[in-house]
Order: C-alpha cells, then sequence, then structure tokens
C-alpha cells in the first residue's frame, strides 16, 4: 500500500509493502478528467494538473484530524501494472475498514466534471 503525505511543499508518495502503515485518510470521490494520476507523481508534473487541489483539500482534511498520511486511488496505485492494480483492487475493501477501525478518516466529496470551480461546500469528513 502506498500512501501520501506532504514533506514541505512537494507531495511524497511512500511504499508501506512489508511495514507498518500508519493512520491515514481516504480520499473518496468521483473521478474527473484532470486527476494527479501514479505517474504525475514520478514525473513530477502533478501541480499542473486541476486535479491536485483535491490532493491538497485531502491533506488538509487529513491534518484537522491529525493524520500526516493519505490514500487516493488514482495516486497511489499505479494503473498499468496490471499485477498491482488487480492487487489493490481486491484489498480497497479491506483498506477502506482498516481506515475506520483504527479512527482514522474517510473523506467523502462530490466535485461537478464540468466545472473548474470547485465547490467544497457540501465536504464531509467520516470518522
Amino acid at each position: 500500500m502506498r500512501l501520501l503525505n506532504f514533506h514541505g511543499e512537494r507531495l511524497v508518495s511512500t511504499d508501506f509493502r512489508g511495514k507498518t502503515i500508519p493512520p491515514y485518510a481516504i480520499l473518496s470521490h468521483r473521478w474527473g478528467d484532470a486527476e494527479v494520476l501514479y505517474e504525475d507523481l514520478a514525473a513530477c508534473t502533478y501541480k499542473e494538473k486541476d486535479g491536485y487541489r483535491r490532493i491538497e483539500f485531502c491533506a488538509a482534511q487529513a491534518a484537522r484530524h491529525g493524520l500526516q498520511h493519505f490514500w487516493i486511488d488514482t495516486c497511489c496505485i499505479d494503473k498499468w501494472d496490471r499485477r498491482e492494480r488487480s492487487k489493490a483492487i481486491n484489498s480497497m475493501f479491506r483498506w477502506y475498514l482498516v481506515v475506520r477501525s483504527r479512527s482514522g478518516t474517510l473523506i467523502c466529496f462530490n466535485i461537478p466534471r464540468s466545472s473548474s470551480e470547485a465547490n467544497y461546500e457540501n465536504c464531509s469528513s467520516i470518522t
């Protein structure tokens, strides 16, 4: 499982396979056309995408709940690696259960696909 966190202003992806997984938040949202993807993190082009605002929002909400780490499927799963993608899909239910059982945070919000102006008024954090 990979988790995201900010190191200063830099977004960092950490692979926790074989390690103790820290408490984390999960961002659950409807995908749009400009999502930040795993490969954008590797290429350091993530700030150029509209979806970067969602990452900043998720990090802020996680921090409000005392969490440094968060998980966003589009950023934490290499969709081009069939084996990794399959394992992640089969593990997601458990990851969602773990976040709830460890007093983590599930951050849910809806952003219209056609609007470049995100409205976070209807956001919710489920703890």
